[in-house]
């Protein structure tokens, strides 16, 4: 799968590179816009990466490997910044990019359970490695409050109701498994 980043003229243009500068890609994602800061970079500068899907990791780590030492890929989440970027002896960074969202790789991986294109397991995990609830946790076993505070939250969904109802509903007799269930039923739920 070939990779676009979003905006990268933007992008590069707004960080103002200077060639031996230190930068961060909090979301390394599909590597486009590293590939294109790390263009950019003299063999002095260096990018650290991060990214809390271990197969982005890989994927990046392996295309961007010409780069060399200059990349530096970290597994984690971009919270962890301050302390990652500390522990590797940098003291401070000339520029950090953040292009959020789920990446078009997982969007087209079917078990990443991602998109509702597919009928696929209850996962959307970043790191499916990580020993945190996948979705089918969460709609089978999330109470009221905790899938209404989701809905809300995360899906900006405004008819919440009808949608928690249904889960519930359906979850008593047997559990919601797979991404196409889920949709049909959201889909039966609002009017």
């Amino acid at each position: 799968m070939k990779h676009l980043p979003v905006l990268w003229k933007e992008a590069i243009e707004g960080l103002r590179i200077h060639p031996d500068g230190v930068y961060v890609d909090c979301t390394l994602g599909g590597g486009g816009h590293a590939g294109k800061i790390l263009e950019c970079l003299s063999p002095e500068g260096r990018l650290i990466g991060f990214d809390c899907d271990p197969e982005a990791i890989r994927r990046v780590a392996e295309r961007l490997a010409p780069f060399g030492s200059q990349l530096t890929p970290v597994l984690g989440n971009f919270r962890e910044v301050r302390s990652r970027v500390a522990a590797l002896g940098i003291k401070s960074v000339d520029g950090i990019l953040m292009d959020l969202g789920v990446s078009t790789f997982q969007l087209a991986t079917p078990e990443r359970g991602f998109s509702f294109l597919y009928d696929a397991p209850l996962d959307m995990r970043m790191n499916q490695e990580a020993p945190i609830p996948t979705a089918y946790d969460l709609v089978n076993h999330g109470e009221w409050e905790e899938l209404k505070e989701i809905l809300i939250r995360f899906g900006e969904e405004k008819r919440w109701r009808p949608i928690v109802k249904a889960i519930c509903r359906v979850r008593k007799n047997r559990p919601i498994q797979s991404t196409k269930e889920l949709a049909d039923l959201v889909e039966e739920a609002l009017p």
